[in-house]
């Protein structure tokens, strides 16, 4: 089905075309809507932080019994005062979600250039850790 869709990344990795967003998903909604969407074959999940429901996602991803190497799993840090913290945040929603790495990390919100810079630096330092 379209949700079997996929892209090659540059770095070798493979991205489902079609994901399950869950923005607007909060609480027992959050989880119950991504149960089901796991259930019914979609393999790329996106949340944020903005978001808060990385815990009821994790909750729903772990529940799934759907091995983790079948999955892509994309988060967003959204506040840019904490791009400074990054790897503070990121430890956070990676606990939450309870995952054990990303698949995908974006900055969800613009900042100033050196922020962003900084908060770039961090992301590629927590790539390179296999996070």
């Amino acid at each position: 089905g379209p949700a079997a869709a996929r892209a090659q990344l540059a770095d070798g990795h493979w991205m489902p075309l079609i994901g399950f967003g869950t923005w607007q998903l909060v609480g027992q909604q959050a989880y119950d809507a991504t149960l089901a969407a796991l259930q019914a074959g979609y393999r790329h999940i996106d949340t944020a932080q903005a978001y808060m429901n990385e815990r009821e996602v994790g909750f729903a991803i772990r529940d799934s019994l759907v091995p983790r190497g079948e999955l892509f799993v994309a988060t967003k840090i959204s506040d840019p005062g904490e791009y400074a913290a990054l790897e503070r945040r990121f430890a956070e929603q990676l606990e939450a979600l309870g995952t054990g790495y990303l698949d995908l990390y974006m900055l969800h919100s613009p900042a100033d250039r050196a922020a962003t810079e900084a908060a770039w630096r961090s992301m590629e330092a927590l790539h390179d850790q296999g996070k």
